[in-house]
């Protein structure tokens, strides 16, 4: 995960990534990926896309 943060009033910007090993922990990576937008938006910020 890598922030960059500008001196406006923006907010950081985050970039997060997932890398898995092939088979199971791949399907739970990507099941992870379509759901962490919604979670983060909730949590986090509603600005996550």
């Amino acid at each position: 995960m890598t922030t960059e943060s500008n001196e406006s009033d923006r907010p950081a910007i985050v970039v997060l990534g997932l890398l898995a090993d092939p088979g199971d922990p791949h399907h739970v990576a990507e099941q992870l990926a379509d759901e962490l937008p919604a979670l983060l938006a909730e949590r986090v910020s509603d600005r996550v896309c």
